[in-house]
């Protein structure tokens, strides 16, 4: 959340907020590092308050810089701030919940850097990866997968290769470090685990993600591990992550999967929705006892008889997707309305787009 309140003669950035663990809730003591990302060099470093877990740190604007936050028995969790040149007083009040040191969490490596379209690390990334190496060495029992994602600009094979060159890249910097091959996992997703949208440019940048998830916490002895890929092994802890990402997308309906849209007179699932239907897979996939409804509904353009016909095909193609990956269509309702139940008007572009939907509803 950024304020800006009254202008002040000073030049000059807070960041403030709370830091608690995601596990329990309760108030952190941390360690906030704050790096210039273009030379490396460290220009700050704050602490929480132990009983709070409030902290305030000031930054100088005008360039690039990382934040690492630290606390003992979580994963480390990183901030990239950009803030340009002002001349006025701003403050950015952001609170963070740390992950715990065990199997299944995951943070983002909001600090490390590749060029457009490439997989090199760029230098901006050693300080976040060299803090990585630290955790790694102090922690001997963990294994890491490293997770490698993309939005969805470009063909899908393309977004594929570059994810893993990505996640391969990172996994070889840590291996030069002298953390031990075995307790690393490189895999990339490419563009089909999405947290936001990509449809803004925002989106599309939170997309753009590397990824450090803890596979496993075991004895030397005991380690059993394989790279399979997290997203896929774990697909229950997936959709509970998935369901989290989508909480906070300001197209969620009824705090759960946005609705599939189509286009005018159109029965073809886009890129985007088809994404959204992975998500309900994964879902479906993990709590069997599940049972669904799919609903379709279109604009009033066209006579009523022909609309409801073009909504029962939108319907039936959503379910072909989801039989055609692994779910039984017993568990699968569907219905078509046409144009009976619009929930925006028709008198409008915008209106008859989103009246033209499919909606997806748990049945009790």
């Amino acid at each position: 959340v950024l304020h800006r309140p009254k202008p002040k003669n000073v030049s000059l950035i807070v960041l403030k907020g709370k830091i608690t663990s995601k596990e329990s809730g309760h108030a952190l003591a941390a360690t906030l590092t704050v790096t210039d990302n273009e030379t490396n060099q460290v220009i700050g470093v704050y602490n929480s308050n132990s009983f709070t877990g409030k902290y305030t740190v000031i930054i100088p604007p005008g360039k690039n810089y990382g934040i690492s936050v630290d606390a003992e028995n979580h994963l480390s969790h990183s901030e990239n701030i950009d803030i340009p040149y002002s001349e006025e007083y701003f403050e950015v009040i952001k609170d963070i919940a740390l992950e715990p040191l065990k199997t299944g969490s995951l943070t983002v490596l909001n600090n490390v850097f590749f060029d457009f379209s490439k997989s090199d690390l760029k230098k901006e990334s050693f300080t976040e990866l060299d803090r990585l190496v630290t955790m790694l060495k102090e922690n001997p029992s963990l294994i890491v997968e490293i997770a490698g994602h993309t939005d969805n600009v470009g063909n899908d094979d393309a977004n594929q290769d570059l994810s893993e060159h990505r996640s391969e890249s990172v996994v070889r910097y840590l291996i030069s470090k002298g953390i031990d091959p075995k307790r690393l996992c490189a895999k990339g997703y490419g563009e089909k685990f999405p947290v936001a949208s990509n449809d803004t440019e925002e989106g599309r940048r939170q997309n753009r993600r590397t990824e450090l998830i803890i596979i496993e916490s075991l004895k030397k002895d005991q380690r059993t591990v394989g790279c399979e890929g997290y997203y896929y092994t774990h697909p229950k802890d997936s959709v509970k992550k998935a369901e989290e990402d989508f909480m906070s997308l300001e197209d969620t309906v009824l705090k759960k999967m946005p609705f599939i849209y189509f286009e005018f007179n159109s029965s073809q699932i886009n890129e985007f929705s088809k994404k959204m239907l992975e998500r309900w897979v994964l879902l479906l996939k993990s709590q069997k006892d599940i049972r669904i409804s799919i609903e379709g509904h279109t604009d009033n353009v066209g006579n009523e008889a022909y609309n409801k016909t073009l909504s029962e095909k939108r319907v039936a193609i959503v379910k072909q997707f989801l039989v055609a990956r692994g779910i039984k269509a017993e568990r699968i309702k569907i219905i078509g309305f046409g144009e009976v139940h619009p929930i925006e008007t028709n008198e409008t572009d915008e209106g008859r787009s989103k009246n033209r939907r499919v909606e997806i509803n748990i049945l009790k």
